[in-house]
This record gives structure tokens, sequence and C-alpha cells, in this order.
């Protein structure tokens, strides 16, 4: 319950149902960095939240036709994050609504950078 999530978009407009109002260097930033495996800290009218803009055409897609959707990490506490879908199930089970096989994962983790101050701080290289 304490694990903290991404908000995956399929657009940058969806940051306006959050709330979040960008600066310009926030704009910049983004511009920089989505779409792409970098998640981004944003404020939000209810406080800060973690987004990314996935680099994948098909995934951008289908957040198109979901809305956005909270993702937590591939992985309980201290595990590896899973590579494959059946790593996914083992660790998860049905605890999760869906799988959607893309074969084997061979990416790391996201990039984390926080956006809520004055500049770019790295959480997560």
């Amino acid at each position: 319950e304490e694990k903290k999530f991404i908000v995956l978009i399929g657009a940058e407009g969806d940051l306006q149902l959050f709330g979040v109002s960008l600066t310009d260097f926030q704009q910049e930033a983004i511009k920089k960095y989505w779409p792409g495996p970098v998640s981004l800290i944003l404020p939000t009218k209810d406080g800060n939240l973690a987004f990314r803009l996935p680099a994948k055409e098909d995934l951008r897609e289908l957040l198109q036709k979901t809305g956005p959707l909270i993702a937590p990490s591939a992985n309980p506490n201290g595990a590896s994050p899973a590579t494959s879908i059946e790593e996914a199930k083992n660790y998860f089970g049905d605890q999760v609504d869906f799988y959607i096989d893309d074969g084997e994962l061979m990416g790391q983790p996201s990039k984390l950078i926080d956006l809520t101050g004055e500049g770019e701080v790295i959480i997560r290289p």
C-alpha cells in the first residue's frame, strides 16, 4: 500500500484531468523527455504525482481509449522487475485486472525526475 505508482497518459493533454498547470520550465522538460522512458513528478491540484507518456505508440493509443491508468512497478518491493508476462503473473496473480503480453522486456525502470521545484531533481537515474 505504501508503494508509489505512476500515472500512464496517452497524451500531454491528459495532465489537465489532474489539475496540472505547467510552468514554462515544466513544458520544456516535457518536450525534452516525452514520449519516452521518463516519469516526471508534477504538482497537481491534490498533491504531487508521477506521470509518464510512454514511447510505444500502441500503448499511447490504448491509453487514449481507456484514459490514464495507474501503474505500479512490475515487481513487489525488493524483487527484480518482471521481464515477462509469466514473471508478472507469478508476482501478482489475479490482483491485476489484465495483462498484456508484449514479449520479453529488456529495458530498465524508467528514469524519475521531480519537476515540482525550480529545477530538475533526478530521483532515479
